[in-house]
C-alpha cells in the first residue's frame, strides 16, 4: 500500500500543513517569466519569507518531528479593529485630511458668515435672520453626524478658538446639534477673556431686551442656569470621580459666583426695563432637571458670596449709616433679586445663614441688613424668626461676656424697627422690653447689666441722636450697686447730645429713635405730628396719653414751649365740640394746662370769631336806607373775603358754618330783589317774550350781573 501525507495534522493548537502544499507553494515563490521572455520587477522584488509551522510547535512536538523539513504557509491578512479605525481617524482630523475634516470646516465657515464677525465679541441674541441660516446649518450638522461625517471636538475647538459664540448660539448647539454644553465649557476653561464674555451674556440676556424676545431670552437663561447648577451642584463621587467631571463642577461654580455677583452689583439704572427683567425664581423653576437640593446650594452660596463681597472696613460705621438701607430705598432689582432666592428658602434656613454669617470676620452689613429687610417684608414668620435669632444673640453675648453678638443684635433689632411697627416694634419699644423691665433676664446680674454699658458707652461716638435719647428717657433697669454706672452713661450721653446741638428737654413725646431724619425736621411741624399722635390715641381710649403726661412732668420745657402752643392754637370753635376741644377740656381738668395759656386760648377763639363775622351785619342800619338791589351787592361784596378768611382760619369741617350768617343774609336780600321786580304784581306762569322788540329792563340786569360778578 502506497504511502500517502494526510491533509494536515493538527499539534496543540496550532495546524501543520502536509508537505506537498509547503513544496507546492516553494514552487509558486518561484519567479516565472513574462510572455515577453523576462522577468517583471515586480515578480523579482524579494519576498517576505514565511515562518515555519515548526519553528512555532511547542517543546513535545518538536521533539516528535525531528527531521521535518521546514515548511511555509500563506498569511492571511487582518481588518483593522475598531479601535484602529477611531485612531486612524483622528489622526485624519489632526492631520487636515478625511471627509469629515472638510465637512467640519465648511460649517465652520458658514457659521462665521453667518455671525458675520470673526474672533470679535459677539451679541448675546441672534436676529431673526440670523436664526434662520443657523438653523439650516444645524440641521446640516445632524445629518453629518448620522453618516459619521463630523468630528464634535474639532468643530468646537475651531469655533472657541476662532469664533465668539453668542450665547443663544451656544444653546442652539447645545439642544438642537449634540454639542453639550459641558463641552463648550471645557474648551474655555482656560481662556478667561471667553468666560468672562459668557458671563456678560448671561447678564445682558437677563436683564435687557425687548418685550417680543422675553420667552426667547427666558429659555436660554433658563436652560444655562439649570445646566451650570446641575453640573456645580451635582453629588460628589468620592476617588472614583474623574478628573473632568471635577474640573467641570469647579467650573460651574465658579461661573455661577461670577454671573450672580454681576447681577447684585449691576448699577441703578442699568437693570433694563422692570417688564423685560427676567426673575430669578421663574427660570429656576422652569427648568424642571435641577433638583431642590441643588437650588438650595445654590442660593445658599450666592448669599455667602453676596454677604462677603466687598466688606465694611468697620462695624462701627453701620450704626450711623443703616438708616439709609430700608426696604424702601434699596433698588428695584435687588429686591426682586432677595425676594426670588427667597422663594426657594425657608425661614429657618435663612436664619441660620445669617447666625453662620454674622460671626465672620469681613462681612457686607449693608447686603446682609438690606436682606434683613427684605426677609422680613416677604416672608411672614421673618419677624418672629428675626426676634428669635436676636435673643439667642444676645443670651450668647451675655454668657460669654463678650459685645460682638450684643451689638449685631442691636443692629438687626434697629434694621427690624425701621420697616414700621406692623413689621416690627420700633428700637424704643424693643429696648425698653428686652432691658427696660425689672424681670428682664438680661439685667438680673451685675455682670450683664456691665456688659450692657459697655456697649452702650462704646456706641456714643457712632450714636444717631434719636437713639440717644431713647437710652437716656427709656434707661435700662438698673440695680441698686449699678446706679453710678447708669449715671456716668447718662452725663456721656447727654454731652454727645449737646456737640450734635440736640436737647434732651427738646425731645419730641413720640421720639422712639427707630430713624436717623436726615437734617432737622422743623420745630413746629415735629409739635403739631406730636399733637395729632396725641389726639388720635386719645379719640381711641377716651384717656389722655400716658407719654403726654410723662413729658407733662419729666420734659417740662418741651410740654409748656412746644407741644401746648402747637394744641392751643386759636381758632373759630365749632358748635359741636370736637377731638381736639374735648382733649384740651381733659387736659384742663388734669391741671396740665397752665391757667393763662388757657385764659389766652378762649380769648384768641373768640377774636377769631369776631374777625370772621367783622363787617357782616356792619351798618346794617345805613343799608336798611338803600334800595334793595345795592343792599344785595353790598353783602356779595363781602361773601368772597369771608370765604378766603373761613378756610384759612378754620378746619374744613367747620369752613361751612363759619360764613352760614352772611349766606343767609344773602339769600333774604335776594329773595327781596326778586319779590319787587317792576311791573310784576304777582306771579305769571306764563312767560311772554317779544321777539319783534327785543329788550332787557336795567333793574332785572343788575340782579341777575351782582351774583355773577361775586
Amino acid at each position: 500500500m502506497p504511502f500517502s501525507y494526510p491533509a494536515c495534522r493538527q499539534t496543540s493548537s496550532y495546524i501543520v500543513p502536509p508537505p506537498l502544499v509547503v513544496a507546492e507553494a516553494r514552487k509558486d515563490a518561484i519567479p516565472k517569466p513574462s510572455a515577453a521572455g523576462h522577468v517583471s520587477a515586480l515578480s523579482c522584488r524579494p519576498r517576505r519569507r514565511l515562518p515555519d509551522p515548526a519553528r512555532r510547535l511547542p517543546d513535545p512536538a518538536r521533539r516528535a518531528c525531528p527531521t521535518r523539513p521546514r515548511s511555509f504557509a500563506p498569511r492571511t491578512r487582518r481588518c483593522p479593529s475598531r479601535p484602529q479605525l477611531a485612531r486612524d481617524t483622528a489622526m485624519n482630523f489632526q492631520n487636515g485630511s478625511g471627509t469629515g475634516h472638510i465637512s467640519t470646516r465648511t460649517c465652520i465657515e458658514g457659521l462665521k458668515a453667518t455671525m458675520g464677525v470673526s474672533g470679535a465679541s459677539a451679541t448675546a441674541l441672534l436676529t431673526q435672520e440670523q436664526r434662520k441660516r443657523v438653523q439650516s446649518l444645524l440641521t446640516a450638522v445632524q445629518a453629518l453626524q448620522k453618516d459619521q461625517s463630523f468630528s464634535r471636538s474639532h468643530f468646537i475647538k475651531c469655533l472657541t478658538t476662532e469664533v465668539a459664540l453668542p450665547l443663544e448660539l451656544v444653546w442652539c448647539l447645545h439642544q438642537t446639534a449634540g454639542i453639550p454644553l459641558s463641552s463648550y465649557l471645557a474648551c474655555n476653561v482656560g481662556k478667561p477673556k471667553a468666560m468672562s464674555t459668557f458671563v456678560q451674556s448671561v447678564v445682558q440676556t437677563y436683564f435687557c431686551g425687548s418685550k417680543e424676545d422675553r420667552l426667547v431670552r427666558r429659555d436660554i437663561i433658563t436652560g444655562i442656569l439649570g445646566s451650570l447648577i446641575s453640573y456645580a451642584y451635582t453629588e460628589k463621587r468620592g476617588k472614583s470621580e474623574e478628573a473632568s467631571a471635577k474640573g467641570l463642577r469647579k467650573a460651574s461654580v465658579v461661573l455661577l459666583d461670577k454671573i450672580f455677583l454681576a447681577l447684585i452689583v449691576r448699577e441703578e439704572g442699568a437693570q433694563g426695563d422692570e417688564d423685560s427683567r427676567l426673575k430669578l425664581a421663574e427660570v429656576l423653576y422652569h427648568h424642571g432637571n435641577v433638583s431642590q437640593d441643588a437650588l438650595q446650594q445654590f442660593c445658599i452660596r450666592q448669599l455667602n458670596a453676596a454677604f462677603a463681597h466687598n466688606p465694611t472696613s468697620s462695624i462701627w460705621e453701620v450704626i450711623s449709616a443703616q438708616s439709609r438701607w430700608t426696604y424702601a430705598g434699596l433698588p428695584v432689582h435687588i429686591k426682586d433679586l432677595y425676594t426670588q432666592m427667597l422663594v426657594m428658602l425657608t425661614a429657618e434656613d435663612i436664619t441660620r445663614q445669617l447666625e453662620y454669617v454674622v460671626d465672620k470676620d469681613q462681612v457686607n452689613w449693608q447686603a446682609v441688613l438690606s436682606f434683613v429687610s427684605v426677609f422680613l417684608i416677604s416672608c411672614n414668620n421673618g419677624p418672629t424668626c428675626l426676634k428669635g435669632l436676636i435673643d439667642r444673640l444676645i443670651s450668647q453675648s451675655l454668657e460669654s461676656n463678650t459685645c460682638h453678638h450684643l451689638l449685631v443684635a442691636f443692629l438687626l433689632a434697629r434694621q427690624a424697627g425701621q420697616e414700621g411697627p406692623h413689621v416690627f416694634p420700633t428700637y424704643s419699644q424693643w429696648f425698653q422690653h428686652n432691658f427696660g423691665g425689672s424681670s428682664s433676664p438680661h439685667v438680673a446680674s451685675v455682670r450683664t447689666f456691665s456688659c450692657i454699658m459697655k456697649l452702650l458707652s462704646d456706641m456714643v461716638p457712632h450714636e444717631t441722636p434719636q437713639c440717644l435719647k431713647t437710652h437716656i428717657l427709656h434707661p435700662p433697669h438698673v440695680l441698686a450697686r449699678c446706679r453710678a454706672q447708669l449715671s456716668d452713661y447718662v452725663s456721656l450721653a447727654k454731652t454727645r447730645l449737646a456737640d450734635l446741638g440736640e436737647s434732651i428737654e427738646e425731645s419730641s413725646i413720640y421720639e422712639d429713635g427707630s430713624t436717623d431724619k436726615q437734617g432737622k425736621t422743623d420745630r413746629s411741624q415735629q409739635a403739631a405730628h406730636d399733637v395729632e399722635r396725641a389726639m388720635a390715641q386719645f379719640e381711641k381710649t377716651g384717656k389722655v396719653p400716658a407719654n403726654v403726661i410723662e413729658a407733662s412732668i419729666f420734659r417740662r420745657p418741651y410740654y409748656i414751649g412746644r407741644f401746648l402752643p402747637a394744641l392751643l392754637a386759636p381758632r373759630t370753635l365749632p358748635d359741636v365740640p370736637d377731638a381736639r376741644m374735648q382733649f384740651i377740656d381733659a387736659l384742663k381738668r388734669a391741671e396740665k394746662i397752665p391757667g393763662n395759656m388757657y385764659t389766652a386760648y378762649t380769648e384768641g377763639c373768640r377774636r377769631e370769631a369776631a374777625q370772621l363775622l367783622e363787617g357782616v351785619f356792619e351798618g346794617d342800619e345805613q343799608e336798611e336806607l338803600f334800595e334793595p338791589v345795592d343792599q344785595l351787592r353790598h353783602s356779595l361784596e363781602k361773601f368772597p373775603a369771608a370765604v378766603i378768611t373761613s378756610i384759612q382760619t378754620a378746619s374744613a369741617a367747620t369752613a361751612t358754618n363759619d360764613f352760614t350768617p352772611l349766606l343767609s343774609v344773602v339769600s333774604q336780600r335776594l329773595t327781596l330783589v326778586l319779590e319787587t321786580l317792576p311791573g310784576q304784581s304777582s306771579p305769571s306762569e306764563v312767560l311772554e317774550l317779544d321777539i319783534s322788540h327785543p329788550q332787557l329792563d336795567s333793574y332785572l340786569l343788575q340782579v341777575c350781573s351782582n351774583p355773577c360778578s361775586a
